[in-house]
């Protein structure tokens, strides 16, 4: 055996110590030992030494630093230690933010085979954030970084299948590689898989597979996925019907911004279903989805000052729905001057007849008695929209439905 040899035979067992000491949570002596290992020139124990200057474990915490020994690495070839770099120039940690930079060494990992490096170039290639924008080659490499295992290639590769984006269009081959990105753990693939055994995308339609699936990724924080385990729980689907932990999905879900959530917790704390009832809770939870655009949450927001408008909005047929969303959603001169006209634009040719029958449009306190709860609905509503007052101007037979 040569001298070169030896020393390779030895620096693997030391390599191999200070993995065990690192394993064991013995920093100081595992950050000793590959300090050792570095400064005798061996790219993997440099890799590793940075990894924890950037955790601060067993010494002070340093990003110059690690980026030195990263850079160090990487320049001997370490596909790790380029994936590593460009991760640094990509988040702008330790260096100035540059995504060229970022994706010159992800070029260099990416060459070598690192699935990271390939789902993280082929990021900056879809984006043409820092170099141009190529797709084809974007596709190729996620193509390699999924067959490698990465769950985040397998996830973009995934949802590229899932839409036809750069590939020809397959709900199977993108359930297939949700599958292989969930099964590692990610929790966007986990919500996406769910999604596809709730509707049949790809898979057979499995709702307890579904709700698998979804509460892995709920667990892990995803808000889409925590919004569909709530809906799942509310309607029984996977599981028997349960609003109290429909409640609790959607709280955690809204919690995080997740818009949907506002609308369904507002009905929630207004019917009182797993939660207690609370008129003021659903007014707050309205409120937050109606500042987001939602039609149907303004529409009931402003109706719950009319406490009997609720069982009469919920017996509205959609078309009459929609016609009230519209009205309700016009500033006040346009909707004096077209509300009626949009009613009548609206083929709903019943609902014109009967608003007409109640003298609306002659005098907005007629006092001719509404036919049907849909007509009563609307023209309650739309008197409360455009007159300042409010319900003071509303006909009295329609304040005492």
């Amino acid at each position: 055996m040569t001298a070169s040899n030896r020393i390779t035979m030895s620096s693997i067992g030391n390599l191999e110590a200070a993995l065990s000491a690192y394993r064991s949570g013995d920093f100081v002596l595992a950050r000793s030992l590959f300090r050792r290992l570095a400064e005798a020139g061996q790219p993997e124990p440099a890799l590793y030494l940075g990894l924890m200057y950037a955790a601060g474990e067993g010494g002070p915490q340093d990003d110059a630093q690690a980026l030195k020994l990263f850079r160090y690495a990487a320049i001997q070839g370490n596909p790790a230690a380029q994936f590593t770099v460009g991760l640094r120039y990509h988040q702008g940690r330790g260096v100035t933010r540059s995504t060229s930079e970022a994706a010159k060494w992800y070029r260099k990992a990416a060459d070598q085979g690192d699935g990271n490096a390939q789902s993280n170039l082929a990021t900056l290639l879809s984006s043409g954030d820092g170099v141009a924008m190529d797709e084809v080659e974007a596709t190729r490499l996620l193509e390699q970084s999924a067959k490698s295992g990465d769950m985040l290639g397998q996830l973009m590769l995934g949802s590229r299948y899932e839409v036809g984006n750069g590939v020809k269009q397959s709900s199977e081959r993108a359930a297939e590689l949700f599958t292989m990105a969930a099964e590692q753990g990610h929790a966007e693939a986990q919500a996406k898989l769910g999604l596809a055994y709730h509707a049949g995308k790809g898979v057979g339609r499995n709702d307890g597979l579904a709700l698998k699936w979804l509460a892995l990724a709920a667990e892990q924080n995803h808000a889409l996925a925590q919004f569909g385990l709530g809906y799942m729980h509310r309607n029984g689907l996977g599981t028997p019907r349960d609003d109290a932990a429909a409640a609790g999905w959607y709280r955690r879900a809204a919690d995080q911004g997740f818009e949907p959530a506002y609308h369904n917790l507002g009905f929630l704390y207004r019917k009182g279903f797993g939660v207690l009832r609370d008129e003021g809770q659903a007014r707050v939870w309205y409120g937050k989805a109606a500042a987001t655009g939602d039609a149907k949450a303004s529409v009931i927001l402003e109706a719950m000052q009319f406490p009997m408008l609720f069982d009469l909005l919920e017996a509205l047929s959609p078309g009459d729905r929609s016609v009230l969303e519209a009205v309700m959603q016009m500033p006040r001169d346009e909707a004096l001057q077209a509300g009626l006209v949009t009613v009548h634009e609206s083929a709903n040719h019943r609902l014109w007849s009967e608003m007409s029958k109640v003298g609306w449009m002659a005098e907005v306190i007629g006092l001719a008695q509404p036919v049907n709860k849909e007509a009563m609905l609307l023209v309650q509503t739309i008197c409360f929209r455009l007159t300042p007052a409010g319900l003071d101007r509303v006909p009295i037979f329609l304040q005492t439905v």
